[in-house]
């Protein structure tokens, strides 16, 4: 391996590879961020998995602490770490300490922890029935507390490759969740991962349906949608970004909540996005993921209460690098037994990277996914205007001009950023002196993508909109 760059060598303790060392065991910072990046995450297969792969000894063990050290370079506030039931389940009992080390690094970091338990009919060999899910749940929340910000069992349960009826997976997630609120009834519980976009929707239902007294209990306190846009015509079963909104996060959060009666107040979760473009060019996939990626972050409770209820999004999959990139956000990801590691994005992984970094420190102030297709964001230095520049997804994409207001008086320029310039380089600067508000030609703009709006400034202004 090369030697690599300052900025993206991170150095991980050895003493993290001591098994028999008792790490510290540290609960998250609690730093309070709200910026999106705080939000999105990253994903640690087989984290529970300490054994031999391709003749690397702890192959899962040392790729997902590299995995998370990128993870906190980049940073992501999130970790979606699962394993199967040989990591979580030995000799008749559960195994939480398997996941010691990567949880204790996650913390570690600043990363918190979404604990996943990983069971599939279609590959293991035990039935659902085998284990005693209240004692998982039970288990795992006695041994890391809040140590693990999140709670959750079972993928896509709706797929059209899972064997289960929705009567036996309800009946499993209800007895996970009393084991790990018996612990503390404040701990989150997720529900199992729906495929979010229209693959089997009535196979789908099935399974909010069956989840709803899981809810109304409070059994369960995040809706956990999958959501897969694609721009695809002979895969149907994904949602089509340049052609429809239907599919987009908040409105399949809505749809999923009125078909599971869900009334109270819940939380919404990505276990897994992105934008998958087979066909496509690089400027189709970082155009389609720019949109996708700040469509997750747009998530709100409903029309009438439009605050953000967005707990995690996380791409799926950040540091893979394939031939195919339907899903894969690398070119190359290699890490070395210290942790250390060099990442080289792909054109999803630089919208990724960028879009964190341009909106570090920033805390939104207005979503409006439903109608205009806009967020708007402030930070000490910084406001920043989002707005989907597509006419499936906002309702003003269509007019002559646009206004853009709430511009603070100290502000000199507003820089334009597109998925292929970043705020170090802009598409467009526009001058600005002393004004609130200004008009743009919408024909002058890029259209049929997101675009960001950013001025620097230090003073106060009203929130402002995009009309």
């Amino acid at each position: 391996m090369n030697q690599l760059p300052q900025a993206h060598r991170v150095i991980f303790l050895a003493i993290v590879f001591q098994f028999t060392s008792q790490l510290s065991g540290e609960e998250p910072d609690g730093s309070g961020r709200a910026d999106p990046g705080s939000f999105l995450g990253i994903n640690c297969g087989k984290s529970g998995a300490h054994d031999e792969k391709q003749g690397i000894p702890q192959f899962f063990l040392r790729r997902n602490i590299a995995t998370l050290n990128l993870a906190a370079e980049l940073g992501l506030g999130w970790a979606r770490c699962g394993g199967g039931p040989e990591q979580w389940y030995e000799g008749g009992k559960p195994t939480p300490q398997n996941f010691d080390l990567v949880v204790d690094h996650a913390n570690s970091v600043g990363i918190e922890v979404y604990l996943f338990i990983e069971y599939r009919g279609d590959i293991n060999q035990e039935a659902i029935t085998d284990f005693d899910w209240e004692s998982v749940g039970r288990a795992f929340a006695t041994h890391f507390g809040n140590r693990v910000a999140c709670y959750g069992m079972l993928n896509e349960v709706d797929h059209v490759a899972s064997p289960h009826l929705p009567g036996e997976i309800a009946t499993a997630v209800e007895a996970f969740s009393t084991g790990v609120k018996s612990i503390d009834a404040s701990y989150l519980v997720a529900s199992p991962s729906i495929g979010g976009t229209p693959m089997d929707m009535e196979r789908a239902d099935d399974f909010l349906r069956a989840l709803t007294p899981l809810y109304r209990s409070g059994a369960l306190d995040v809706l956990n949608l999958h959501s897969y846009h694609d721009s695809r015509p002979r895969k149907p079963h994904f949602s089509n970004i340049d052609t429809s909104s239907e599919w987009a996060p908040t409105r399949n959060f809505l749809r999923a909540k009125e078909v599971a009666g869900i009334i109270r107040p819940i939380r919404f979760a990505a276990g897994e996005f992105n934008y998958r473009n087979w066909d496509g060019s690089d400027a189709d996939r970082a155009s389609g993921f720019l949109t996708a990626l700040w469509d997750q972050l747009m998530v709100v409770h409903s029309r009438e209460s439009p605050e953000r209820v967005g707990l995690f999004s996380i791409p799926y999959n950040i540091p893979d690098a394939r031939a195919n990139r339907e899903t894969t956000m690398s070119e190359r990801f290699d890490w070395e037994a210290d942790g250390s590691f060099i990442w080289e994005p792909n054109e999803k992984g630089r919208v990724l990277r960028d879009s964190i970094k341009a909106t570090e420190g920033a805390e939104f102030i207005l979503c409006d996914p439903l109608e205009k297709g806009i967020a708007i964001l402030q930070a000490d230095d910084r406001k920043i205007w989002v707005w989907h520049n597509r006419p499936a997804f906002s309702s003003i994409a269509g007019k002559t001009t646009i206004t853009i207001s709430g511009i603070p008086a100290d502000a000199e320029q507003l820089l334009l950023i597109t998925h292929a310039t970043s705020i170090e380089q802009p598409a467009e600067t526009f001058s600005l002196g002393n004004q609130s508000e200004i008009e743009l030609v919408t024909a002058d703009l890029p259209g049929d993508q997101t675009l960001r709006f950013i001025c620097h400034s230090t003073a106060d202004a009203k929130t402002g909109s995009i009309d």
